[in-house]
């Protein structure tokens, strides 16, 4: 049998916390909650509690309702799309899959393969939790193939190929909760990457943030203050994920966390998010032409931040009008007391979902 190991890496404990609140959602009533994750409890572990119950407060605009809430809208948000794709792409691929256990919940054909894909520790830290946990609810199940790998180093596609994918049919990637946490470089060559395993007929789904997420923004502080506590800092997010990720090869539509059905608007209450989605909308991505693709092509790899990247490049991943909404709320033009404190979740920093294909 093998032995989990008795501490996840900071990197992994973020998706402890993150199960903290899937458990939350599923320990609510049957027609209440959105979803049933028998597994969360005991991956989130004492720390994933520790960690929701040190985040709650650091804000007068954190309370726990508004993490577990947003949590659970993007793991509904995906639940429905691996559901809907299973029937017809037969190879799944869930990255960085932290505390995922959608092949063991989900009504996902047998037929199907899911491919489970994170450092080897949580790999054997989830092989632990599924050999000791909840049994599975009952039914035929997909196979599961898991895979120790690091997306910072160039070998995972050859460990994922080495585990049975086959990039000449199509697949489903579920890439949650990853983006935040890749250095900008990485993230380009994570799409480039993943576009190039996409057989015609493949589909990704998955979050990113805003780059809100590390302006110099004293709503935002406390949170990523905590997260850089256990030395975890998330790095700089995207405005326009649709761009970056056309540009890397993929054509995704994005919407913000609450925006519409399928988006969490019937979870999330509108005072969570219609000061920033009515008042303060995220503007629609300027068009991409052929000159920002060989400037990407080019220069993806050099660019750390914003600041780095080619000012044309800039203009079409990053916006400045969120820098300048934000603006208005410090110098005190928008009076902070007017905006719901439980908007923080939302907004500073907004959550974008995409989805689309290759």
């Amino acid at each position: 049998s093998m032995q989990a190991p008795a501490e996840l890496n900071t990197l992994a404990k973020t998706g402890q916390y993150i199960a903290a609140c899937r458990a939350l959602e599923s320990e609510k009533p049957d027609g209440v909650r959105h979803f049933n994750d028998p597994y969360a409890r005991a991956f989130a572990g004492d720390f994933g509690f520790k960690f929701l119950d040190s985040l709650v407060g650091v804000d007068p605009s954190v309370t726990l309702d508004s993490l577990v809430i947003f949590v659970a809208a993007r793991t509904k948000f995906l639940d429905d799309i691996v559901v809907e794709k299973a029937k017809s792409i037969k190879q799944i691929v869930i990255a960085a899959c932290g505390g995922d256990s959608r092949a063991r919940r989900l009504a996902i054909p047998p037929d199907c393969t899911v491919f489970e894909l994170d450092q080897p520790q949580v790999i054997a830290f989830r092989e632990h939790i599924f050999a000791h946990g909840p049994a599975a609810p009952a039914g035929p199940r997909p196979t599961i193939r898991p895979c120790g790998c690091d997306f910072s180093e160039p070998t995972w596609p050859r460990l994922l190929t080495e585990a049975g994918f086959d990039p000449a049919l199509p697949s489903l990637w579920i890439i949650e909760g990853l983006v935040m946490y890749l250095t900008l470089p990485q993230t380009t060559r994570f799409f480039s990457t993943t576009a190039r395993l996409c057989a015609p007929g493949s589909y990704i789904a998955g979050d990113v943030v805003d780059s809100n997420m590390n302006r110099a923004n004293p709503l935002a502080r406390p949170t990523i203050d905590r997260w850089t506590q256990y030395g975890s800092s998330p790095v700089p997010g995207v405005d326009w994920p649709e761009n970056l990720l056309a540009l890397c090869g993929f054509r995704v539509s994005v919407g913000e966390a609450g925006s519409r059905p399928g988006l969490g608007s019937d979870l999330i209450p509108s005072s969570l998010t219609d000061f920033f989605l009515k008042q303060y909308p995220r503007t629609a991505a300027p068009p991409l032409e052929a000159r920002h693709y060989a400037l990407f092509a080019d220069h993806s790899d050099r660019f750390g931040s914003p600041d780095e990247a080619p000012s044309e490049l800039r203009s079409v991943l990053w916006s400045q009008k969120t820098t300048e909404n934000l603006d208005k709320i410090f110098i005190g033009e928008i009076p902070i007391e007017s905006i719901d404190p439980l908007l923080f979740c939302n907004v500073l920093p907004r959550n974008l979902f995409f989805e689309g294909s290759r």
